[in-house]
């Protein structure tokens, strides 16, 4: 067991804190990881890279690994807190998910390198820009022609019937008499 504090937030995400609300990412746009690393072992540690894993909370299985990033070894004496970062970009499918990188290390007296997991936190991976050939976005598209040119045929026939018989009416009218003593009530006659 080792003594280490890790943490990290999400450089590019102004809201979340991965805890309570997550960090808002934008789909396959570079997002930088930034990691503060305490010692509190009594003895030195070199960090010599960063990994990671992007995990779906529903399955609990890793969906995307974070690309591995290189440290120029990092000597971090006990006690020191030092600050790196680590970018990466996504190209899954949106909605929340979990990081949990993974920093590596030698310990003073180790023969081989270990990984040290850090807590994972949440993420909300926001859909990306829609392209005009987007198929979604085009079957809307021919929807609404679809529906405007239906209505503007309906209303097209409903006034072509409407003016077929307009001619005879105003015929009609011009040759009509019009007798007084038809309409009017016979109160009203003298």
């Amino acid at each position: 067991s080792v003594n280490y504090t890790i943490d990290f937030s999400i450089f590019e995400s102004q809201e979340g804190d991965g805890l309570q609300v997550p960090y808002k990412v934008k789909f396959d746009t570079i997002t930088h990881i930034n990691y503060t690393f305490v010692n509190n072992e009594d003895h030195n540690t070199t960090l010599i890279g960063l990994t990671g894993y992007v995990i779906d909370p529903d399955t609990q299985e890793t969906v995307a690994n974070l690309t591995q990033g290189r440290l120029n070894p990092v000597l971090v004496q006990p006690g020191a807190n030092i600050s790196f970062s680590q970018e990466f970009k996504l190209d899954i499918e949106e909605g929340f998910y979990y990081i949990s990188p993974v920093i590596h290390a030698f310990i003073d007296g180790a023969d081989q390198p270990m990984g040290v997991s850090v807590s994972p936190k949440a993420i909300d991976l926001l859909p990306g820009k829609m392209s005009f050939f987007n198929a979604s976005f085009l079957s809307i598209v021919m929807t609404c022609g679809i529906m405007a040119l239906s209505t503007y045929r309906s209303y097209q026939k409903a006034n072509v019937n409407s003016g077929k018989n307009k001619p005879e009416l105003k015929k009609l009218a011009k040759t009509a008499k019009i007798n007084k003593d038809e309409w009017v009530p016979k109160e009203y006659k003298k």
